[in-house]
């Protein structure tokens, strides 16, 4: 997989992840908030 192909797949999963949020019926702005973080951190 390497270094590449875990961060396609992280981004993959990552959008997966804010479209199944986006599909309910509930405020999930800090859940949105909480996974942009964990993509964007770096250790």
């Amino acid at each position: 997989l390497g270094l590449d192909g875990a961060r396609q797949e992280l981004a993959k999963l990552h959008q997966e992840a804010l479209q199944a949020l986006d599909g309910l019926p509930y405020n999930t702005d800090y859940l949105v908030a909480f996974t942009d973080l964990m993509v964007s951190r770096s250790h």
